[in-house]
């Protein structure tokens, strides 16, 4: 399906991985967020568990340049993380 082989290209991409090339392959186990733009990229909507775990994941440590280019945006640590809901 031309649809998957796109969300799969854009979940690699972002993963800073190559895209898939193997057809008959099994299916990958994928984090938690790929699987969540790959069914949004599809015009799904992700199992809300799936997006419970993609929030929940732990994000690395900002690299160096990401947290000089924040300090110059006004970021605060207090900002970091989701909003909050309404």
């Amino acid at each position: 399906m031309a649809g998957q082989d796109w969300a799969e290209r854009v979940a690699a991409r972002a993963a800073g991985r190559p895209a898939p090339v193997e057809e008959n392959a099994e299916e990958p186990v994928r984090a938690p967020w790929a699987r969540a733009v790959i069914d949004r990229a599809q015009g799904r909507t992700p199992d809300p568990e799936t997006v419970r775990e993609a929030h929940t994941a732990v994000r690395p440590p900002r690299k160096p340049w990401e947290q000089r280019l924040l300090d110059r945006l006004g970021h605060s640590p207090e900002d970091d993380g989701p909003p909050d809901a309404a």
